[in-house]
C-alpha cells in the first residue's frame, strides 16, 4: 500500500483526486492531514491561506503555506520519505520537510504548467498535467523531464501506484506505465477516468459514467456501477466512497 493515503472527510468544498474540481484532503503516514479549499466552480482558491494542517484528525487546522504564492492553487500532494511535495496550478511544485517552509522546485518545468496529479514510485516523482503530459524527476524535484509519448495533449486527471505499474486516469480512459512514468500504453477505454481507489488486490476507477474494478493489477476492467458520474472514488477498507 502507498503511503500517502486520501482521508475522506465530508468537507464543504472539498472533493477530488486531482484537486482541480474542489481542492482534496490527504494524510500522510505520521496521520497528519493537509488540504487546500478550492471553489468547485471556478477552481481557485476559497482561504485566507493556501493549504492548512491537521494534526488531530480534521478537528482543528491551521495554515500551512509558508513559501507558496497566495494567488497559487494547491492541486494535489504525496509523500517521499520526511518530504511533502505539492503540486499547483500554474506555479509549479513545492516541497516541504516538516517545517512549514516550502520551496520551489521547478527546473524544466514549463511556466504556467497546470499540475493536477501527483505520485511517487520507487524514487521518481511523476506528475500528469493538464495537457501537456507526465513530467519525472529521480532526485527529489529538483529537476524535472518531460516524457514525450501518448498521454501528450491529454488531461491527466489522476494517478495510483499498484505494485511496479502506475496507472493515469485521463479523459480518455486508463493508460499504464511499468517503468516509473517514462512511458506509457493504453489500458482500459475511451471515457474520462476521476479517481482511482486500491482495496487488497483489487483496483477501483471512478468515471465520468460509473465504476470499474480490476481484480488482476489492471490486466482486465468490468464495470460495478453505472451510468452516473463519480467525481472521486475512495475506501474505508470495507465500503466504497464515492
Amino acid at each position: 500500500m502507498k503511503p500517502f493515503l486520501p482521508v475522506f472527510y465530508v468537507l464543504s468544498l472539498l472533493s477530488g483526486c486531482g484537486g482541480v474540481n474542489g481542492g482534496n484532503v490527504s494524510q500522510n503516514k505520521e496521520g497528519q492531514l493537509f488540504t487546500s479549499p478550492v471553489d468547485p466552480f471556478s477552481g481557485n482558491n476559497t482561504g485566507p491561506e493556501l493549504i492548512y494542517i491537521s494534526k488531530d484528525t480534521g478537528r482543528n487546522w491551521r495554515p500551512y503555506a509558508h513559501g507558496i504564492p497566495k494567488e497559487a492553487t494547491a492541486s494535489c500532494f504525496v509523500e517521499k520519505g520526511n518530504k511533502i511535495f505539492a503540486g499547483t496550478e500554474s506555479h509549479g511544485v513545492f516541497v516541504d520537510d516538516g517545517g512549514n517552509n516550502w520551496k520551489s522546485i521547478r527546473n524544466g518545468l514549463p511556466k504556467g504548467l497546470d499540475i493536477n496529479t501527483i505520485e511517487v514510485t520507487g524514487e521518481v516523482i511523476v506528475i500528469g498535467t493538464f495537457g501537456h503530459g507526465v513530467f519525472t524527476s529521480g532526485d527529489e524535484g529538483n529537476n524535472w523531464t518531460h516524457r514525450p509519448g501518448v498521454l501528450d495533449g491529454i488531461q491527466i486527471k489522476c494517478m495510483m501506484r499498484f505494485g511496479n505499474r502506475l496507472f493515469a486516469g485521463t479523459d480518455r480512459g486508463i493508460f499504464v506505465s511499468t517503468d516509473q512514468g517514462n512511458s506509457w500504453q493504453h489500458n482500459y477505454g475511451n471515457v474520462q477516468v476521476t479517481g482511482f481507489t486500491q482495496n487488497r488486490e483489487k483496483i477501483y476507477a471512478g468515471l465520468v459514467n460509473g465504476a470499474l474494478v480490476s481484480e488482476d493489477a489492471g490486466a482486465r476492467w468490468r464495470y460495478i456501477y453505472r451510468p452516473y458520474t463519480l467525481h472521486d472514488i475512495s475506501n474505508n477498507g470495507k465500503y466504497l466512497l464515492p
